[in-house]
C-alpha cells in the first residue's frame, strides 16, 4: 500500500483507534507498540522510558520503565490533521496508585523537556 494512502486511512481511523486506546491497559497497548516491527525502538534509562517512534502512523509513544515510583504509563504524541492543518495531539495514561500521580507528572515533565515540547 502506498505510503500516503496508508498515512490517509490511519488519519482517518484515528479517532476509533484513540477510542480503542482508552479501553485498553498499558500493558496491552506497550505489547502491540513493542510488536510493531515499523517502529524504531530504543531505551532511555536516564529517562525511565523506552520511546518508540512509528513513522508510518506518524506517532511516538513514550512508555516509562515502571518502578516502585513510577507508576505504568505512556505520552502518545501523534501527527494527526485537522481543518487542513497539521497538528500535533498529545495523550498520556497511566495505572496506579492515586498517590503515583505526581511521581508521572515529573516524569511527563521530563519528557517534555527531552523533546523542547
Amino acid at each position: 500500500m502506498n505510503s500516503v494512502v496508508r498515512a490517509a486511512l490511519l488519519l482517518l481511523l484515528a479517532p476509533s483507534a484513540l477510542a480503542q486506546e482508552r479501553n485498553q491497559s498499558v500493558a496491552e497497548i506497550r505489547t502491540q507498540v513493542t510488536s510493531d516491527t515499523a517502529c524504531d525502538h530504543r531505551s532511555y534509562p536516564e529517562l525511565e522510558a523506552t520511546i518508540h517512534v512509528c513513522k508510518d502512523e506518524m506517532t511516538a509513544w513514550y512508555f516509562t520503565i515502571p518502578t516502585a515510583t513510577l507508576p505504568p504509563g505512556y505520552i502518545r504524541r501523534a501527527m494527526v490533521k485537522e481543518n487542513n492543518s497539521w497538528i500535533m495531539r498529545t495523550t498520556s495514561n497511566w495505572e496506579g496508585e492515586d498517590a503515583l500521580q505526581p511521581n508521572f507528572d515529573r516524569w511527563a515533565a521530563r519528557i517534555a523537556n527531552s523533546i523542547g515540547r
